[in-house]
């Protein structure tokens, strides 16, 4: 199932209080909306997921757990403000998360542009490997580490550019009994861990690995599994990451040990 169209629910008022705008972000199950929240007079970032079963028990448990990831705070996280379950039509309830509206560009924007200095990834790295280490010790797995994801803001003029991690769509607890399906493989291919390739139960250490991913395309400015979901699964099972020989042993050993295949291999964020 996919979401509505964004022009189609665009100037509805979503959880009673935000009001959708312009569409900022769209993906297969769900849209990103510019939103006014008109209780508190904001602008906010709102992602609208497309409708989900009417079960009771399951929309308990998503509600939930949305409302935990609402009460994350970490300086390299994107806040969250708010979170809901829309259920104005009944049959077709729709979670919804709204967020700090954030100015800049996403690492993915900043690839493009040029390799990452090494200095410069360093901070990069650092910031959303504590963020990673603060929801880790809240029992909360991201899944979907990278580039796009990764939003670089300026904090002080003359500053370095610092990371905020967003998009918590498929963030899921790590007790969860439905963490994910066997068989069932969620998140973005390329960056996949072979955990998630394979529809095995996930860990911490999955975002450990697609952060590793991420480092070395800042490096290499080029993604190390591309292709379809198939072939970029079967790559990474089948082919360690290849780092160039220029790069410093210290950072080589590193993103080496980040993506580790099995993922006791793995460091911890922290």
């Amino acid at each position: 199932m996919v979401a509505d169209s964004p022009s189609s629910v665009r100037n509805e008022v979503v959880g009673g209080r935000y009001r959708l705008g312009e569409v900022i972000g769209r993906g297969g199950m769900s849209s990103v909306y510019c939103a006014r929240d008109e209780n508190l007079g904001r602008d906010v970032a709102l992602k609208l997921f497309a409708p989900q079963s009417p079960d009771t028990d399951e929309l308990k448990r998503q509600e939930a757990e949305i409302h935990l990831l609402a009460t994350l705070n970490h300086p390299s996280l994107v806040t969250l403000f708010d979170a809901g379950i829309d259920t104005r039509i009944p049959d077709e309830p729709r979670p919804f998360l709204t967020m700090e509206l954030v100015e800049g560009q996403d690492l993915r924007s900043r690839i493009r542009h040029s390799p990452v200095p090494l200095d410069e990834l360093a901070v990069i790295g650092a910031g959303v490997a504590d963020a990673l280490a603060y929801v880790h010790s809240l029992g909360i797995i991201h899944r979907d580490i990278k580039p796009g994801n990764i939003l670089l803001v300026q904090i002080r003029p003359g500053e370095a550019l610092r990371p905020k991690l967003t998009d918590f769509g498929i963030a899921r607890i790590a007790d969860s009994t439905r963490l994910t399906a066997t068989g069932t493989m969620v998140g973005t291919a390329a960056y996949l861990s072979p955990e998630q390739a394979m529809g095995a139960p996930l860990s911490p250490a999955t975002d450990i690995y697609s952060l590793g991913l991420v480092l070395l395309e800042c490096i290499k400015q080029m993604m190390e599994y591309p292709g379809n979901a198939v072939e970029s699964a079967v790559a990474r099972v089948h082919r360690a990451p290849e780092i160039p020989a220029d790069v410093p042993p210290e950072w080589a050993d590193l993103i080496r040990s980040m993506t580790a295949i099995e993922p006791l291999e793995r460091p911890v964020a922290a």
